[in-house]
């Protein structure tokens, strides 16, 4: 697909690499992708014509956040969707998975338990606002929707902060 046929609804830019989000949630990227950043996987590094990005479980995206080397992707779900360069963490997975370059992008099980609202990138670190998933009715009781089993503790052994408890 080409982005001259979309309507754009906002334009990111990281470092060296940009990101166009249409207004029907397509994502297009171009620039310099060497760690990933991109999503384009290793047979494209880099392209000065926006490429559309696929393999986002066809899901709307509504936000992006680009780093340095780096990028994330809130879909209409609420889930995460990360790649690029996985130094110091900012890729938000696990310890095991989280230190080396993600060239695809993939969907960040830690957040699965919760909706993501928002997301920010700085040069080597990742913010990501978050709530609780909504609950819902099966056979009359009240369950947490639960897109994965993930813990209340992160995979850094710290524990998960709720900033978002109402009062």
């Amino acid at each position: 697909e080409e982005l001259n046929s979309k309507a754009v609804a906002r334009v990111y830019c990281g470092y060296k690499h940009t990101l166009a989000l249409t207004k029907s949630g397509l994502v297009f990227v171009w620039g310099e992708g060497f760690s990933g950043q991109l999503g384009l996987g290793v047979g494209t590094l880099q392209s000065d014509v926006p490429l559309h990005l696929e393999g986002l479980n066809d899901e709307e995206i509504v936000a992006a956040a680009l780093g340095e080397e780096h990028t994330l992707l809130v879909d209409t779900l609420g889930r995460l969707y990360s790649f690029g360069d996985g130094k110091y963490g900012k890729l938000c997975a696990s310890r095991i998975s989280g230190f080396v370059n993600q060239m695809r992008p993939f969907v960040v099980r830690r957040f699965c338990n919760f909706e993501v609202k928002m997301a920010a990138c700085g040069c080597n670190h990742s913010l990501v606002f978050v709530r609780p998933r909504a609950s819902r009715l099966v056979n009359g009781i009240s369950r947490s929707v639960d897109l994965s089993p993930i813990s209340r503790q992160s995979d850094f052994g710290g524990d998960l902060l709720d900033v978002f408890d109402d009062p």
